[in-house]
């Protein structure tokens, strides 16, 4: 019964887009994105969105439709290279790789321009799922058209953020009360463009000097205690890595009795 249903489901969506007299099909053996830009225009930032349709058809030949999506580019490095990333964003929560995967509205497509292979960044989620990693981004390859242009082959991908089935941490009250346990969960990431306001959403560690972007809580909920305690844990963290003993389990467990609200060191 399953299985009719799902075939049926795929039927219905192929009389609706062969009604507009026009043909997705795949191009090769993987799954095709085809992305239309209402303008026509192409995606030439990263601050702003440009709305477009889009079809993806998958491995079955199957036609998922979304009238209104917005793209913009997304990357650091990556944007500077000939072959772009996106990142796209559905208006309503979509399960875009199923029901094992996060149920949201933002996702990116992955371009893996400066590996020949394309595969790398999926191996390594692979290998992180091997190891039991709690989360791992997604890794689902597709070739990409781009207003009637053949882009190559992508990769759908996770927008990391937090959710279940993305970074599945504590969220924090907002706004905090005397009362609030700051003490998690944080988004971190070691930036190496240092693309945050010092002491505001981001820290240099103390001992080495990387640079940490503070993603979640959000910049516009994150207030200064949270920054402080966050920034402290890192630098105890950091200096227990780099101390003589720094396998001694008695007094890493120190690191997590840092207590919830501390003056800044």
């Amino acid at each position: 019964m399953k299985t009719t249903i799902i075939i049926t489901a795929c039927l219905i969506t192929a009389i609706h887009v062969n009604a507009q007299s026009v043909d997705w099909h795949r191009l090769t053996s993987l799954p095709h994105l085809y992305i239309n830009t209402f303008s026509g225009e192409d995606i030439t930032s990263k601050s702003w969105d440009v709305w477009a349709e889009m079809w993806l058809v998958d491995e079955n030949d199957c036609i998922d439709h979304e009238y209104s999506v917005a793209i913009r580019g997304r990357g650091n490095s990556t944007w500077n290279l000939y072959k772009k990333p996106y990142r796209i964003k559905f208006q309503k929560k979509k399960r875009l790789l199923g029901q094992e995967r996060a149920n949201a509205k933002k996702w990116t497509l992955l371009t893996n321009h400066s590996d020949k292979t394309l595969m790398r960044n999926a191996l390594a989620s692979y290998i992180g799922e091997l190891c039991g990693q709690t989360f791992t981004p997604a890794a689902k390859f597709v070739d990409l058209t781009l207003n009637g242009s053949y882009r190559g082959t992508y990769q759908i991908s996770d927008k990391i953020d937090v959710r279940k089935k993305r970074v599945d941490i504590a969220e924090q009250e907002h706004p905090l009360t005397p009362e609030s346990n700051i003490t998690g969960g944080y988004l971190l990431e070691a930036d190496g463009f240092a693309d945050f306001k010092e002491g505001v959403n981001g820290f240099r560690t103390a001992r080495t000097g990387i640079p940490v972007r503070i993603h979640y809580p959000d910049d516009d909920e994150l207030e200064r205690k949270q920054t402080d305690y966050i920034r402290q844990y890192v630098n105890r963290f950091e200096n227990r890595l780099f101390s003589p003993d720094f396998r001694d389990p008695q007094r890493v467990r120190i690191m997590g009795s840092l207590p919830a609200a501390t003056s800044p060191s």
